[in-house]
């Protein structure tokens, strides 16, 4: 990838796509919040699990250190699992009640602890409220592209808007599919860098956009994890 580097090295993927009502967002139109130099850091404590329901969990802040030219990405593990269990299926349920329209929120998995200790690998899908997504990957802090910023008329729009994330795993092929809200949009294999990702931990994600208004809101996302 070139605009989504957090250190800046370069890396190749095999990634095959399916392309289902959907629209790639090109490098000479207005595109959504994610820059070269974006920082990503985990934050455990800003998603909030509820107290009546243990698979709701709750993002909120309006903390103005999180706010840099280039935004913030937050994520969090919600979810461990054994290093030999393979990745099968998920389907999360995500809301953006407020924050940048822009700004990327969903989820990451097959998350796992790279060789420096505190650093990590995962894949992540991200929405927007403008009816758009994003497939990457991390490895050691650096996010590639997978699929960049692209529409779908399979998004739900808007604040308060219910979509679905759903991703499953093919061992025998080795690829991943994304649904949204329950339409096929995307297929990839991560099978063109190393580490290949097809076991770990499930977590979080949301960006703060550089130009978040925090005196007047804050961003809030909620996260629903379905029973497959």
């Amino acid at each position: 990838m070139t605009r989504y580097k957090l250190l800046f090295f370069p890396a190749l993927l095999s990634v095959f796509f399916l392309s289902c009502g959907t629209e790639v967002y090109s490098d000479n139109e207005i595109s959504p919040v994610i820059d070269s130099s974006s920082k990503i850091e985990q934050t455990d404590e800003l998603f909030t699990k509820s107290d009546t329901n243990e698979n709701l969990y709750t993002f909120k802040t309006k903390n103005k250190s999180y706010l840099n030219s280039k935004g913030t990405t937050l994520w969090s593990v919600k979810k461990k699992h054994s290093e030999d269990e393979t990745f099968s299926s998920r389907t999360v349920r995500v809301v953006k009640e407020s924050g940048s329209a822009n700004a990327g929120f969903g989820i990451v998995f097959c998350v796992q602890e790279s060789e420096i200790k505190g650093v990590f690998n995962m894949l992540t899908v991200l929405l927007n409220t403008n009816g758009q997504y994003a497939v990457g990957k991390i490895i050691k802090g650096n996010y590639t592209n997978l699929q960049w910023w692209t529409d779908s008329k399979f998004i739900n729009r808007g604040y308060g808007a219910i979509n679905y994330i759903h991703i499953e795993y093919n061992p025998e092929t080795t690829e991943f599919s994304l649904k949204l809200n329950g339409a096929e949009v995307f297929k990839f294999s991560d099978s063109g860098t190393s580490p290949r990702l097809c076991s770990g931990d499930d977590g979080y994600a949301v960006v703060i956009d550089g130009k978040e208004n925090f005196t007047l809101s804050n961003t809030k996302v909620t996260f629903l994890e379905k029973e497959d």
